[in-house]
């Protein structure tokens, strides 16, 4: 994508944000309230949760005030919740009548159900034990925290407030260290219920597929990743380690995986060579698919593929592969290299997993600090246009690869979950300078927000379609 294309691209966005095709939902807020912030998030790009935080100036306390957007895109408020501190949301799930969220504040953790047909809303305070839960991944109407400690790893499972489980699963032989040696690492939990872009740079990641929990380790200098699976329906000891090799590469650079629910993918390059591995987990004795540079760059997937393989051995950048499922039962593939220093994996889920779009504001005060140094004059020649960090075409290589492990170029595909630019909208909508304590969230047709308008103090949630 050129500078150009992009400084046009966002002043459409721009005009077509003032010009939302729904109406909003409108609400004035009281002279006792105050907003403090917003959050908002989809559930599998098919519906949205808008959440305002109020402070009641005259009880003190904090109104959690939720607003749904449903499947057909129609904006319904829900039963409000107060809490005595100020939260910081953690995760959410959807199950079929309920949204359920996780919530953390001075006071401890607390489990917020809200109807979703409005009629109701519910709170229960978590165990303090559960603080040291850190690892959250989320599924279909539960939230699972784990934690490890004395050859044992926790479970809780939270479907709703009045419905929490816990267990415990002992874990024996050398998975006990590797498991030690996971917890105590950046253990990312990967989000397998949104378009995964670019992948995550951690050795250590966590995965959650139809009802397994999966824990990856890659060691580089083997080209190799050990897996730990974590059936949650089990109650046995946990024992076995899976191990995928790859055949090494010479001179490498750098190593990473990526696992869907059949096939872990392995990516390992040098400055001369790629090698892209698919290795089934279901049935050791099954051959790999291996993919060579040389295959890749015949495949024509990129404009210039020799120059990526350039880019991605340096030393400042790290490599990453994703997967992401087709309609048609194939695989689009994203190979990718990121700045190791400035990025940060999947910044749009874990701006509010942490708290309040942190991760979002200091995106923009390093736009702000990157927009001073272009400022400076470095030289002759036209000063570069004002845009917001964009990743070039040449940063990203994507390909389909089909049930029987055939390479296809195609200009788009169509993926389970939809493909978006959030960066650029939220960069559009972040221009509206009427708009406060703004969030967002992305469905496949469109995208919703929800925000204070500062000329009237009155609080909005609006549906735009996708231009």
């Amino acid at each position: 994508m050129t500078r150009r294309f992009y400084f046009v691209s966002l002043l459409l966005l721009f005009t077509h944000i003032l010009s939302a095709n729904t109406d909003p939902l409108s609400i004035k807020l009281q002279d006792n309230q105050k907003l403090v912030q917003t959050f908002s998030a989809d559930w599998k790009q098919e519906q949205a949760i808008h959440i305002a935080v109020l402070r009641n100036k005259d009880t003190k306390m904090y109104e959690v005030l939720p607003f749904l957007l449903d499947k057909s895109h129609n904006p319904k408020e829900l039963s409000v919740i107060s809490l005595t501190e100020e939260p910081q949301i953690e995760s959410l799930h959807f199950s079929e009548d309920l949204v359920t969220i996780l919530v953390n504040t001075k006071a401890g953790q607390e489990v917020l159900d809200f109807a979703l047909d409005g009629s109701s809303s519910t709170k229960t305070a978590l165990d303090k034990r559960f603080e040291d839960y850190k690892l959250k991944l989320r599924s279909d109407g539960v939230t699972h925290l784990l934690n490890y400690e004395d050859d044992t790893i926790h479970i809780a499972s939270i479907k709703n407030s009045k419905a929490i489980t816990t267990r415990d699963r002992p874990v024996i032989g050398r998975t006990a260290g590797l498991l030690e040696e996971l917890f105590k690492d950046n253990l990312q939990a990967i989000e397998t219920m949104d378009f995964v872009d670019r992948g995550s740079i951690s050795t250590s990641k966590a995965y959650l597929y139809n009802n397994i929990i999966s824990l990856t380790k890659d060691d580089p200098k083997a080209s190799s990743t050990a897996l730990v699976a974590v059936n949650l329906e089990e109650t046995s000891p946990i024992s076995e380690v899976q191990v995928f090799n790859q055949d090494a590469i010479q001179k490498i650079k750098d190593y990473n995986s990526f696992l869907n629910a059949e096939k872990l993918l392995a990516l390992s390059l040098s400055k001369e060579e790629l090698k892209l591995s698919a290795l089934p987990i279901d049935n050791p004795e099954e051959q790999p698919t291996v993919y060579n540079n040389a295959q890749l760059a015949q495949s024509n997937i990129g404009a210039n593929f020799n120059e990526f393989l350039k880019e991605a051995s340096r030393s400042r950048n790290a490599s990453t592969v994703t997967t992401n499922a087709t309609t048609d039962g194939s695989v689009l593939v994203s190979l990718s290299y990121v700045d190791k220093k400035s990025y940060q994996y999947n910044w749009w889920f874990h701006h509010w997993m942490f708290h309040n779009q942190m991760m979002w504001q200091q995106q923009m005060m390093q736009n702000n600090l990157n927009q001073m140094m272009k400022s400076v004059p470095t030289g002759f020649g036209p000063a570069p246009v004002e845009n917001v960090p964009y990743y070039d075409a040449e940063e990203q290589i994507q390909f389909v690869i089909t049930p029987s492990g055939l390479i296809e170029t195609k200009d788009s595909a169509d993926t389970n979950y939809a493909q978006i630019d959030k960066e650029s909208y939220l960069e559009s909508l972040d221009k509206v300078r009427t708009f406060s304590e703004l969030s967002a969230a992305f469905l496949k047709e469109g995208y919703s927000y929800i925000y204070l308008d500062k000329k009237n103090g009155i609080l909005e949630l609006r549906f735009s379609n996708y231009n």
